[in-house]
């Protein structure tokens, strides 16, 4: 299979990670309510005062899904030691 080694790097940075779903409420002029997937490497759990990155994918726009672009978004935390947050 082609990019094999990818998909099992991958595969180990989603497994090393805590993924949680949020909702982003309706305020501030939003049309909707919208979600973020917030990816929390197992070696930061219990702890505070991270740092965190927001992971805005699709080129000026937000494009895709954030079940799309977890795998790259755990990988970004797991490598940077910090938490990502998908919308």
């Amino acid at each position: 299979m082609e990019n094999e080694e990818e998909f099992k790097e991958f595969k180990k940075v989603m497994d090393a990670c805590d993924t949680e779903e949020r909702k982003i409420p309706v305020k501030y002029g939003n049309d909707g309510e919208g979600r973020v997937l917030v990816h929390t490497p197992k070696s930061l759990k219990n702890t505070k005062g991270n740092i965190a990155f927001i992971d805005v994918h699709g080129g000026g726009a937000i494009g895709g899904s954030p079940e799309f672009n977890a795998p790259c978004a755990c990988y970004d935390a797991i490598y940077c030691n910090c938490i990502a947050f998908n919308p």
